[in-house]
């Protein structure tokens, strides 16, 4: 889970699905 999602936090979702196949991303971020 990324909390957070602006580019940062985007930018490491999808990072971390490369490197983790296996890994299901979910991207937290507040509406506005």
């Amino acid at each position: 889970m990324v909390i957070g999602g602006g580019a940062a936090g985007f930018f490491c979702a999808v990072n971390a699905a490369r490197l983790n196949k296996n890994l299901d991303v979910v991207v937290l971020g507040k509406e506005q």
